[in-house]
């Protein structure tokens, strides 16, 4: 299940009581509600799961209400000591093509997601649970951000580091809840039966050169997009409007290697992402050769990898964006509905 406000646990959600501190069970719509505007998403291998994951879900439920913390669960947790059977599409984030992952940067055990609406509580919390949980080393870390951060016609929109807002593809999510969470939880189908109700997640670091995008005139970024800086597409059609390419067969108005009409070029048979993007941007600071590393940490959610992200992203091979965008880590990780190691163990 998913859940608003508050701490989540894989998806399981916590909220403080009228201190901040008392936890109690909340209601699971954690991916119906806007994404705040700060996160930090730490990647750990571990040693032993099960003291690991007891002292990681006591610790998360002393945190503040205002605190959102995601696990998610790597294919490498499966190969340890524990009771689980991995989820049935659950494996190491592949390189796609332009991918130069760093191994440095990709993959790891688990995923800590804190997200929260300032940057001092986010690292706070994430201190506050590095402290206390057993027999862990950081793999790769990475802070996000969202700039203008807002919801609009149920989507949850961002300004990201390409100075275009982001988020109008998401789906309504005042439309129905069930199928929006058949487009994010998995089914019965093929999985394990602590995995009902969970979700994939994908999470990419994309490095963006910046400078060389800058250099680019507005009009000209507008065409590799598909999009005006505001969203609206080149062919006039408004930002949340899901509308075939009419007319524009040729590309001539929307370029058929723009961004928005490699990802959903609505065309017969491909079907609209069912998946939800919940991305923000990055800054690393220096590279080792003094280069700056920002970018987009791209996030998304879905209950079938094959049909979300990995269709969208056998699309976007050879789009006019790719050459600005490399990718050097990131994973993909299994999002339980709840993290319940009391059953995990005891079952």
């Amino acid at each position: 299940m998913l859940a608003t406000a508050g701490m989540v646990m894989g998806s399981a959600l916590f909220m403080g009581g009228s201190d901040g501190y008392s936890p109690r069970p909340s209601q699971p719509v954690m991916l119906m509600s806007p994404p705040p505007s700060y996160a930090q998403f730490t990647s750990l291998d571990i040693v032993e799961a099960e003291p690991f994951f007891r002292r990681l879900k006591d610790s998360t439920l002393m945190l503040p209400a205002s605190i959102e913390v995601t696990v998610g669960l790597g294919a490498s947790l499966f190969d340890k000591e524990i009771p689980l059977e991995r989820p049935r599409q659950l494996r190491l984030m592949p390189p796609f093509p332009g991918d130069l992952l760093n191994p440095k940067s990709t993959h790891g055990d688990v995923l800590i997601q804190i997200c929260s609406e300032t940057p001092e509580k986010v690292r706070s919390a994430t201190q506050y649970l590095l402290d206390r949980i057993p027999g862990h080393e950081i793999r790769w870390s990475a802070h996000g951000f969202r700039n203008d951060n807002r919801e609009e016609n149920g989507r949850a929109l961002t300004r990201n580091s390409l100075g275009f807002m982001e988020g109008h593809g998401n789906p309504d999510r005042r439309g129905s809840r069930r199928a929006f969470h058949d487009m994010i939880e998995v089914s019965d189908a093929g999985e394990p039966a602590w995995a009902r109700h969970g979700t994939y997640q994908v999470v990419r670091l994309i490095r963006l050169a910046q400078k060389l995008w800058d250099a680019d005139p507005v009009d000209v970024q507008e065409k590799i997009i598909g999009r005006r800086r505001d969203g609206t597409r080149l062919d006039g059609v408004a930002p949340f409007d899901d509308m075939p390419f009419t007319g524009d067969a040729d590309g001539s108005i929307t370029p058929l290697d723009s961004h928005v009409r490699r990802a959903n070029p609505h065309l017969p048979g491909i079907e609209p992402p069912p998946m939800l993007r919940r991305s923000f941007s990055y800054g690393r600071g220096e590279d080792a050769f003094g280069n700056v590393d920002e970018g987009l940490l791209f996030v998304c959610y879905q209950a079938d990898l094959a049909r979300g992200f990995e269709a969208v992203q056998r699309r976007l091979a050879g789009e006019a964006l790719s050459r600005y965008m490399l990718t050097t880590g990131g994973g993909y990780f299994f999002v339980p509905a709840r993290l319940e190691p009391d059953r995990w163990w005891n079952s």
